[in-house]
């Protein structure tokens, strides 16, 4: 269990109103500083992770830009030990508002789904018309709005969906596939910056698969072509 404490840079608290808008009806602070302790925040021995997240607007999702490790002694263990992608979720879940009551004001995803800082959607109504209904226009909703917050927080999408509702990958994946070809699914990002996040994920997936950005030149391609007529005249 951890205990986090998140501010901006000023050391001020995160706060909606200071939040930048995106085209899901989100709000995100544009920079958090957080300290994860690894336990009870009392005790000054545990060790703890100093975390600064950037939400990069070109790529519409939170970037660490710095993680340290405190404790009474480090060594390697220690820092082999430490969860980034899973602390940077869990900070970022501080810095994503969200207003999921039209009578009350937007809150952090913090706030609204406890320590998991994402929603989850195995107990209750919606988990219900899961099972009796699949996947139905209501669910697809809120398929998109996991797949989504998870874009922001630089998390991967259909994880994100297959933990939220207890799937199998195969399941989630289709399920993500459904709601694209239905036209529900729009990069989050700031408002008119949609191609930027969208080059961006394009470009991360193809390094993320081992595939180079440059294709190699193949000469097959080309036949016919004079290349000579391009040389300087002697």
């Amino acid at each position: 269990m951890y205990a986090i404490e998140a501010t901006d840079p000023d050391g001020q608290p995160l706060d909606w109103s200071k939040s930048v808008g995106l085209n899901i009806g989100i709000g995100v602070a544009p920079e958090i500083h957080a300290v994860v302790y690894m336990g009870d925040r009392d005790d000054d021995y545990l060790p703890a992770v100093h975390i600064r997240l950037l939400f990069r607007f070109s790529e519409g999702r939170y970037i660490p830009t710095f993680v340290g490790y405190e404790a009474p002694d480090v060594d390697g263990t220690d820092l082999r030990s430490v969860r980034v992608n899973e602390m940077v979720q869990l900070v970022a879940s501080h810095g994503i508002f969200v207003k999921l009551d039209r009578d009350d004001p937007p809150g952090s995803l913090a706030h609204a789904y406890g320590s998991e800082g994402m929603p989850s959607f195995t107990h209750g109504n919606l988990a219900k018309t899961v099972k009796d209904e699949g996947p139905n226009g209501r669910v697809l909703k809120h398929v998109v709005f996991t797949y989504q917050l998870a874009q922001v927080a630089s998390q991967p999408p259909v994880k994100a969906v297959q933990k939220a509702f207890g799937l199998t990958e195969r399941t989630a994946a289709r399920w993500i596939a459904k709601a694209k070809q239905a036209g529900l699914m729009v990069r989050p990002s700031v408002p008119g910056w949609e191609h930027l996040a969208e080059s961006s994920d394009f470009i991360r997936e193809r390094v993320d698969r081992g595939e180079g950005l440059i294709r190699r030149f193949n000469p097959d391609e080309h036949q016919g072509a004079d290349f000579g007529e391009h040389q300087a005249e002697d």
